[in-house]
């Protein structure tokens, strides 16, 4: 907090000493009396300093016609942003503080994403395997167990390719020359990735 008197304020602000007196009259009536310090001169927070010289632009630029109405269309539009000024600052300098972390988390993010996409093909292939060998019929007559059940991933996209064709049936030209076809491996061993 800053203290000044009326004549240093209207320096500050480049207006006259009747000036000040209107602007202080109008801000204490809306926000309150300023501290003072034990001379009694009036201290004034930097949220202060700037109100005051906004409600004088805003009068200098006839936006509005008075000091007190200045002040009153400020403070609707601080009760309209969630941070006050004050606050939006500090806000504003921690971010520009950890600027430099930025590009570490979002490294850190993409490993985490590269290791969860991992997880999940690896719970896929497990649920694949558990269906494949039945023990998941068994788990479907748990409760709990059959609300996190469903038809695994992997199974929804191949079960078109485990399903036969129908001339599939019928001996390729190949098999009657007397070529041996290499072996089909069943699609729940694909190799994953």
């Amino acid at each position: 907090m800053t203290p000044l008197s009326t004549r240093q304020l209207g320096e500050v602000l480049g207006v006259s000493q009747r000036r000040v007196f209107s602007l202080l009259s109008a801000y204490e009536a809306v926000f309150g009396n300023l501290p003072r310090d034990k001379d009694g001169v009036r201290l004034f927070p930097q949220e202060a300093l700037e109100r005051l010289r906004r409600a004088r632009d805003m009068v200098l630029h006839r936006r509005v016609s008075s000091y007190r109405a200045a002040f009153l269309q400020l403070v609707k539009a601080e009760e309209d942003s969630p941070l006050g000024s004050e606050d939006a600052l500090r806000l504003l300098q921690a971010l520009l503080d950890r600027v430099g972390e930025f590009p570490a988390l979002l490294a850190l993010v993409r490993h985490m994403r590269k290791d969860l996409d991992e997880v999940r093909r690896e719970v896929a292939e497990i649920r694949l395997i558990l269906h494949a060998s039945g023990f998941e019929n068994m788990a479907r007559q748990d409760a709990e167990a059959n609300a996190l059940l469903g038809t695994p991933s992997l199974l929804k996209g191949r079960a078109q390719e485990a399903s036969p064709p129908s001339s599939a049936s019928a001996p390729s030209s190949e098999e009657k020359d007397g070529e041996e076809k290499p072996k089909k491996i069943p699609w729940y061993r694909y190799p994953m990735g």
